[in-house]
C-alpha cells in the first residue's frame, strides 16, 4: 500500500544532553506510603464527555520522574521512563529509583496485557526491547522505529520512518513474528487506536493524519483515509481521550494540538524546541497518577515529565461514557 507524501521534513536537531538522575543508589524498592501522599480518589466508572474543559490548564513540571520519548504506567503505580540511557521508575513526583539500567537511547514506550514493558531502542542496533514482570527480558531486532502501540488484538502496532520504504509492521509479541501490514512513502511516526478498536490512526511527517481501518476479523482495509489535516508536520504524539479527541504535538510549529471528533483543530499550547513535548500518556488511576491527567516528556529539557490536567481519560479507559 502507498501513501503519495504530502510534506517531507527536515531532520531535528540533536537534543540537548539531558541531566542524569542519581542512578547508582541502589533501588529502595516500593516508595514508602508514609512518606508519599496516598491518593484516595475512589476509581472512575462514569464520565461524562459533556465536562471535557474546553481549555486545560498549562502543563506542571514534575521534579523526579523521568521520560525520554514516552513514559508508562504499571498496575502497581509506577510511571516507568528513560532518563535517556536508564529506565526509571517513580511514585511520587519527588522521588524516582532505578528501573533497568544501560538500555540505551529508548523512543515510544508500550505495556502489553501481562504487564510486559516494550520499549522501542535505538542507536547503534534497532530493537524492540520486552522486559517482563519476573525481570526476564528479550529482544527483537528491527529497522529503525519510533511508535509502538498494542491493539485491541494485544499485537503490537511499529512504526518504521527513518528509511524508505517505510512500514507500519504488526508484531506478536508471542513468537515475535512479525507482518508488514503498511507499505508507505511518507514516512509514518505516533500511532493510536480508536476507542472501539476498529481505527489505526498514524501520525506521520506530512500535514496528514490518517486511518486504517479494520473489519471485525481484525484484517486491515486496502487504503487509508484521510481523518485530520493540521497545521503542523512531524507527529511525535498521537493519541486519542476517551470523547475522541485526537491530540498532536508537532516538531514543525512546536505545538501541541486538540482535533475534535467533528474535525475542528485547536492549538491548546506552544513550546520551544527545548520543551516541545514527544510523549503523552494518561495515568491508571493506581499511586498518585490520575485517569483524568496525562503526562509529558521533553527529550530536549532533560527527559523532565509534565502533568497536565486534561479532566478526560484516554482511550482506552476501560469505563462507561454518559452524557452528550
Amino acid at each position: 500500500m502507498v501513501l503519495v507524501p504530502l510534506f517531507f521534513a527536515c531532520s531535528k536537531p540533536p537534543p540537548t544532553v539531558p541531566v542524569p538522575l542519581d542512578t547508582d543508589v541502589p533501588d529502595t524498592g516500593p516508595v514508602d506510603d508514609t512518606a508519599v501522599p496516598v491518593d484516595t480518589t475512589p476509581p472512575l466508572l462514569t464520565f461524562d464527555c459533556g465536562t471535557v474543559p474546553a481549555v486545560p490548564p498549562p502543563p506542571v513540571l514534575l521534579d523526579a520522574p523521568r521520560g525520554s520519548k514516552d513514559v508508562a504506567f504499571d498496575a502497581e503505580g509506577w510511571m516507568i521512563g528513560s532518563d535517556g540511557t536508564n529506565l526509571v521508575r517513580a511514585r511520587s513526583a519527588t522521588r524516582a529509583s532505578l528501573h533497568t539500567p544501560n538500555l540505551g537511547p529508548l523512543q515510544k514506550l508500550a505495556l502489553l496485557p501481562d504487564e510486559t514493558l516494550v520499549a522501542v531502542g535505538t542507536g547503534s542496533v534497532h530493537r524492540l526491547w520486552f522486559l517482563h514482570p519476573d525481570g526476564s527480558r528479550d529482544e527483537l531486532p528491527m529497522p529503525p522505529m519510533y511508535g509502538v502501540e498494542v491493539g485491541p488484538d494485544g499485537k503490537l502496532y511499529v512504526t518504521s520512518d527513518i528509511l524508505a520504504p517505510f512500514h507500519v509492521y504488526r508484531v506478536d509479541p508471542d513468537t515475535l513474528a512479525v507482518e508488514t501490514l503498511l507499505e508507505l512513502d511518507v514516512p509514518p511516526r505516533d500511532l493510536a487506536f480508536t476507542r472501539d478498536g476498529r481505527s489505526l490512526l498514524v501520525g506521520t511527517l506530512s500535514p496528514g493524519v490518517y486511518a486504517l481501518d479494520f473489519d471485525e476479523a481484525g484484517q486491515p482495509a486496502d487504503t487509508l483515509r484521510l481523518v485530520a489535516t493540521v497545521p503542523g508536520t512531524f507527529h511525535d504524539v498521537i493519541e486519542l481521550d476517551a470523547c475522541g479527541n485526537l491530540y498532536i504535538a508537532a516538531w514543525d510549529g512546536t505545538s501541541m494540538l486538540r482535533v475534535a471528533p467533528d474535525g475542528t483543530v485547536q492549538t491548546l499550547f506552544e513550546t520551544t524546541t527545548v520543551d516541545y513535548v514527544h510523549g503523552l500518556e494518561w495515568g491508571r488511576g493506581a499511586g498518585p497518577w490520575s485517569e483524568l491527567t496525562a503526562y509529558l516528556t521533553t527529550p530536549n529539557n532533560g527527559n523532565r515529565v509534565l502533568a497536565w490536567e486534561l479532566g478526560v481519560p484516554s482511550a482506552r479507559w476501560p469505563g462507561e461514557l454518559v452524557g452528550p
